[in-house]
């Protein structure tokens, strides 16, 4: 039972990392078009996303634990 929520767990924060990934990098690009340097524009969106996707299932899950 203890690896079903483990594994359950794990792909949550998978999925979480892989959407942030996607929209970070998507809002980088826009922003680096603003900015007129589209590396770093990318950069920082990937990065921003990577921590957001991990970060937000990771709320979610204390959340409806502690509830």
């Amino acid at each position: 039972m203890t690896t079903d929520k483990q594994s359950e767990s794990k792909k949550d924060v998978t999925y979480g990392t892989g959407i942030g990934l996607a929209i970070g990098v998507g809002a980088g690009v826009a922003l680096g078009l603003m900015i007129d340097n589209l590396a770093l524009g990318i950069a920082l969106g990937a990065a921003f996303g990577l921590i957001f996707g991990i970060a937000i299932p990771s709320a979610r899950k204390s959340k409806s634990t502690s509830s």
